[in-house]
């Protein structure tokens, strides 16, 4: 095992309880996400009487694509400030 692998194991085996909860909120960000495609969205689009007609396509589509990249960024940077909460907290123990 070169140093650099050896400083990473050590570092999860130092860390482990941390890295775990990390991994297993971003778990249920991904899963919430995968959630809000199946069920939310078409929901959404339901209540607010989005329909998708041939002659409404362009606008169905840009409407559906702003609404999805709203939530993305939102679980994205749940996602990010998850992984920068345990650096940050890593650092600090060193």
């Amino acid at each position: 095992m070169n140093k650099e692998t050896s400083d990473y194991v050590k570092l999860f085996v130092e860390n482990e309880e941390e890295i775990t909860w990390v991994l297993r909120q971003q778990e249920k960000l991904r899963l919430e996400y995968i959630m809000f495609l199946k069920k939310d969205l078409p929901e959404i689009l339901h209540r607010q009487k989005i329909r998708k007609y041939p002659w409404n396509k362009d606008i169905y589509e840009k409407t559906v694509k702003a609404i999805i990249d709203d939530y993305s960024q939102k679980i994205s940077t749940s996602i990010d400030m998850l992984s920068s909460d345990l650096v940050n907290k890593i650092r600090i123990q060193k």
